[in-house]
């Protein structure tokens, strides 16, 4: 008895979503909001692959600073230095979190769960992915303001002489 009754109910969501009725079976019929769907999929795997790519590089920034013994000690004792591992470790999570929702969402977990039952979920990711995209850039433009401060100058320096050397020791060879 249950299972005829589940049977009927089946039956009845399949019918709704064929006849285009719903979130999902507006996403079915609606190509425009299929293709808005995909192309903002594609925006979050390529911020997602350049917020990692940011994250890297400023991992790097910062095991060459320690490795300089420069300003490291300055920045352990400073706000400035308590500022730039929060901002570190608070991207890496970020970046974290971004890469589990995309798995999440290919695997028919998370957000897609939440497009069933508020359609206007598709507007919230696309405001979502421009404040992402907004705060990329504001990131990069911090981070070439400080390779011109001062505090800072010298560590970049001795990253990019590094860089120069290594490149000119595989050219030489």
């Amino acid at each position: 008895l249950n299972a005829a009754l589940l049977s009927v109910d089946l039956l009845k969501i399949s019918k709704e979503i064929l006849r285009g009725k719903g979130a999902i079976g507006t996403m079915i019929s609606d190509t425009v909001i299929a293709n808005d769907l995909k192309g903002t999929m594609k925006n979050l795997n390529k911020t997602t692959k350049g917020a990692a790519a940011t994250a890297e590089n400023l991992n790097k920034l910062v095991v060459a600073l320690n490795n300089d013994n420069n300003v490291v000690g300055v920045l352990k004792d400073s706000m400035m230095g308590n500022k730039i591992k929060k901002i570190v470790s608070n991207f890496d999570a970020t970046s974290s979190n971004l890469n589990k929702t995309i798995l999440n969402l290919k695997d028919g977990k998370g957000a897609l769960n939440y497009l069933s039952n508020d359609p206007s979920l598709v507007k919230k990711i696309d405001s979502t992915m421009l404040h992402v995209n907004q705060a990329s850039v504001k990131l990069n433009e911090n981070l070439e303001a400080l390779k011109s401060n001062w505090f800072f100058r010298g560590g970049i320096k001795k990253m990019e002489k590094k860089k120069l050397e290594a490149k000119q020791g595989i050219i030489s060879k």
